[in-house]
């Protein structure tokens, strides 16, 4: 292992690896700051001693932390629930132990570290073993307040908002904190009354359910007590025109579209282009013979129809589709759906200075899946996150310096990223309403928000291979690169800023002699929404589902020592089980923090940062610039609680 990549000073010959130094990245101004002195080397043993020490107390501590939690009024709280909920949104807390599984490796990522930045920067503050008594402690939560999960199914993912709530009002100077509750809807938790009949020429057809037909995940409820108009759109209804030339200029109304399941696009494209064109419903049909009703999941809260139907079964309807039309063929559908509603929060603060209309918003996503604990995905994230607000606060609580942002910080904890970012949709949401709010406070409105940095997945470790190196890595550092791509509905006033971004963590790599990646700035985390809404964005991450490849295992293998086997995954335990304690490497991961404690103090000090992105006018004058959501988040006072539903960690 290279010290260069686990960002700490080389332990055994007190050799400084840092290439981050004042002559290559400045430091934000300030009226004092201290010079370095060399450090001996026998004081360098005596500091690594010291920190092998506190890293394996942070254990301990984490440990006790999770055990002797009580509640402030000595009673379990009782997690929070909108009166027209259901579902796992209640539940109590228990104390119990924690760590006892899948930790075995732990003590074997337990490294010696020497800090590699000045004290008096952000980077200088954040340490391996922080990260690591912080994450041991959602961990925790995950493993015994959620049954291994912090999924918003769950309990765990409102454990979870609790603990970093703790964290957040023990250890940092954040102000206006809100811990803000929105819905989410749509899930359908059960169907009944399915029916599918067809007329072709006045003769009826009947269909059996599951093997003729079924319904998606999530369909809309329906019921048409007369047959309406089948129309067969070609090509999967893959593009738009497909559709018109199927519907023609006014179709019959309410009508049904019968598509082939075919793999030039999503059901997903598919069931958007029915709604957008005013279908009542869509019947997919599956496209091998013999094939039956496929099983699938809509998007959450649609609200049309969701029909599967066997080969057989779209055989006899398109058969007389082309041989009668549309005028000659109908189909008539029922089905009753029971729906649940998670109730899921979101958490915000500032710190207490800066510049209120010029801010710079850094977040992560608070929930997992149910599959596992999602310590890399996302606790790494939110703990990152957090980990910068805690450095922030240190530096700007230390009489000894002048550290204070020119540009407001604001740090918050997405929920519900795994249910399609629903979460940071909410924050955007709620600041563009507060856009046209004249009693909202600065930094709380979409229009104050210069840019927002990302913080996803920062730790991927390994797999059980040692072929190459010892533990073996298949991370890579990821940024998500905005002068190769964009997504084309990203608002222009957007692209500088995000493409400055970029640089900036490219910056931190090159001057470290760090390997870096260009990952695709797509919008599947969290600076989706805010992209949309014409924020500047960007951030990193360790590395998902994307294969290492030969060459790049070579150039990571020469540069850090680290070369994990090409053809693997980047995390062999994304969104699996094994995404626990012991899947997070802590130099990757303190390194990938540190990154972006560089990029936000560059921001958070940067004069004129509205001018310097290019994105002066934000979303000033574009109300309701961003509705990506297809339904109303309930949002105000029916769902907010009261703090007191937290529990005392």
């Amino acid at each position: 292992m290279k010290a260069a990549l686990l960002s700490f000073d080389d332990a055994e010959t007190g050799a400084s690896s840092s290439k981050l130094n004042s002559s290559s990245l400045s430091s934000p101004p300030r009226s004092s700051l201290k010079q370095r002195k060399e450090v001996p080397a026998y004081a360098l043993y005596l500091l690594i001693a010291v920190a092998l020490i506190s890293s394996l107390v942070s254990v301990v501590l984490a440990v006790a932390w999770a055990v002797n939690v009580s509640h402030a009024a000595g009673t379990p709280a009782v997690l929070p629930a909108a009166s027209s909920s259901t579902g796992a949104a209640g539940g109590s807390f228990e104390p119990s132990s924690m760590l006892a599984e899948n930790t075995t490796d732990l003590p074997n990522v337990l490294v010696p570290i020497v800090p590699k930045y000045p004290a008096d920067t952000l980077m200088g503050q954040i340490k391996s073993h922080d990260l690591l008594h912080l994450l041991s402690g959602l961990y925790a939560v995950a493993m015994n307040y959620g049954g291994g999960n912090r999924a918003i199914t769950g309990s765990g993912f409102n454990a979870s908002v609790d603990y970093l709530m703790y964290q957040i009002r023990t250890q940092t100077n954040l102000v206006n904190v809100e811990r803000s509750y929105f819905l989410r809807p749509g899930s359908n938790s059960g169907i009944s009354n399915a029916a599918m009949t067809a007329s072709i020429m006045s003769k009826a057809l009947t269909f059996a359910y599951l093997t003729d037909f079924r319904f998606y995940s999530n369909t809309g409820a329906y019921s048409n007590a007369s047959a309406v108009t089948l129309y067969h759109v070609l090509n999967g209804g893959c593009e738009a025109g497909n559709w018109t030339d199927a519907l023609g200029d006014e179709p019959s109304q309410p009508f049904f579209a019968i598509v082939y399941r075919t793999p030039a696009c999503t059901d997903n494209n598919r069931i958007g282009f029915a709604q957008m064109y005013g279908a009542a419903g869509i019947v997919l049909a599956s496209l091998d013979p013999g094939q039956g009703p496929a099983i699938g999941s809509a998007p959450l809260a649609t609200g049309i129809a969701v029909v599967a139907v066997s080969n057989d079964a779209a055989l006899q309807l398109i058969n007389a589709l082309d041989t009668y039309g549309s005028s000659g063929v109908s189909v008539s559908v029922n089905v009753q759906v029971q729906y649940t509603h998670i109730v899921v929060s979101n958490i915000c603060g500032d710190i207490p200075a800066g510049d209120k209309t010029s801010v710079v918003l850094v977040g992560g996503h608070s929930d997992g899946v149910a599959r596992g604990p999602g310590t890399n995905d996302d606790g790494s994230g939110s703990i990152g996150t957090l980990a910068l607000a805690i450095a922030m606060t240190k530096l700007m609580s230390n009489k000894s310096i002048n550290y204070q942002p020119i540009n407001m910080v604001k740090f918050c904890w997405f929920g519900a990223e795994e249910q399609g970012l629903l979460g940071s949709q909410q924050v955007v949401r709620v600041g563009l309403q507060r856009d046209n709010d004249p009693t909202a406070d600065e930094g709380s409105r979409a229009r104050d928000w210069a840019i927002m940095i990302d913080l996803d997945m920062l730790g991927s470790l390994k797999s059980a291979s040692t072929t190459h190196d010892i533990p073996s890595t298949h991370y890579q550092n990821w940024v998500y690169d905005a002068n190769v791509y964009i997504p084309r509905s990203t608002p222009s006033r957007a692209f500088n800023g995000s493409m400055i971004m970029s640089d900036l963590f490219f910056e931190y790599f090159d001057a470290n002699n760090l390997p870096r990646d260009s990952d695709l700035f797509d919008g599947r985390s969290d600076y989706g929404p805010f992209l949309a809404a014409g924020i500047p964005a960007g951030g990193v991450d360790a590395g998902a589902d994307k294969t290492k490849t030969e060459a790049n295992r070579l150039r990571y293998q020469r540069m850090t020592g680290w070369g994990g086997e090409a053809g693997e995954e980047n995390d062999q335990c994304y969104h699996q089980a094994c995404d626990h304690i012991g899947n997070i490497h802590w130099g990757v991961y303190t390194n990938m923090t540190q990154s972006a404690a560089y990029v936000l103090e560059k921001l958070a000090f940067k004069p004129n940062l509205r001018q310097y992105l290019g994105n002066t006018l934000g979303v000033q004058g574009e109300p309701g610039a961003y509705d990506m959501l297809p339904f109303e988040f309930r949002y105000g006072p029916e769902v907010r609680k009261d703090d007191h539903i937290e529990r005392a960690w």
